[in-house]
């Protein structure tokens, strides 16, 4: 995930004190499955099992749009790196394309013959390029007229849970069901690199500076894997269900979102293991995202609150 936009939250019994919350935001009625923050982090758009995509002011702490008709169950949301357009899945299947500013949507993306159905889509680093997977399906679309630019196949006749725009835009990385992540040129569709993964992965994610991929499979653990050797290490196995993860601006540590009243989970990379921290979080959280200055971290529950933290510098 671009995710990684691949991103709440793991328990922690480690730390005495909890960081209260500086904000929450009511408005889904159902659970809250993907977040993202804006690039000037003042805004946030939130999709929900309740069939709704809702922008938010962060500083006003109050709901500025909301849309009908957003993919249930599992999905993800991106802002343009200009910040003025919102895009995730919708039913359809299509790309819903929403103006920021206004709320109001824009010509949408049609997907519908994609095999299997959209399952994970990732918009590329400049804003232009969405790739989207299906089963065994990669496509690769251009945000500005909606047409489809190129299309590959992958994982051969597996379902594709997870696709990641590597930093330079060049590359995508994919996870299925299986057992393996791949890396594929988005130009030629070549696949040009393999790693193992130990059961069907689930979603992934690039290093700020494209060096490692971070994967996340169905047996709760999280391995990071060294791109160009393909070594891997253990980062995270907790034996807890993750939903989402993506990593923060400095590609130091990890915020995975898992089935926990305790808040937001923060992993450290270096250390492979749960920072000493922890968050007052009355909802089970199912995403998270983190600002891209690094001071905000918000969580989408369960029961369809978000909450906002934060963080101390």
């Amino acid at each position: 995930m671009h995710r990684v936009m691949l991103t709440c939250l793991l328990a922690f019994s480690l730390a005495a004190d909890k960081l209260p919350p500086a904000a929450t935001l009511p408005g889904h009625t159902a659970t809250v499955t993907a977040i993202a923050f804006s690039p000037d982090g003042k805004r946030l758009a939130s999709t929900s099992d309740d069939g709704t995509l809702k922008i938010w002011d962060i500083a006003a702490k109050k709901q500025i749009a909301s849309l009908d008709g957003v993919a249930n169950n599992r999905n993800t949301v991106h802002f343009s790196p200009d910040g003025k357009t919102v895009i995730t899945l919708a039913a359809g299947p299509r790309l819903l394309v929403v103006d920021a500013e206004t709320g109001k949507a824009k010509q949408p993306i049609e997907i519908a013959d994609l095999p299997g159905g959209a399952m994970w889509f990732d918009q590329s680093p400049d804003g232009k390029s969405i790739a989207v997977v299906g089963r065994s399906t990669l496509r690769v679309y251009d945000v500005g007229t909606g047409k489809m630019t190129s299309g590959y196949e992958v994982h051969s006749q597996y379902a594709i849970p997870g696709v990641a725009f590597s930093p330079d835009g060049k590359s995508v990385a994919t996870v299925g069901t299986d057992r393996k992540a791949l890396i594929a040129d988005i130009a030629t569709g070549k696949i040009t690199n393999t790693f193992d993964l130990s059961l069907k992965g689930e979603s992934v994610t690039f290093s700020p500076d494209g060096k490692q991929l971070f994967i996340y499979t169905d047996d709760r653990v999280i391995t990071a894997f060294d791109v160009a050797s393909g070594e891997s290490k253990k980062i995270f196995d907790g034996g807890v269900e993750i939903f989402t993860m993506s990593l923060t601006p400095d590609g130091k540590r990890i915020i995975a979102a898992g089935a926990s009243r305790d808040g937001p989970g923060i992993i450290s990379i270096a250390d492979a293991k749960l920072e000493d921290i922890a968050f007052e979080c009355d909802d089970r959280t199912k995403s998270a995202a983190i600002s891209l200055d690094g001071q905000w971290l918000a969580a989408g529950g369960n029961e369809g609150s978000i909450t906002l933290w934060q963080l101390p510098k």
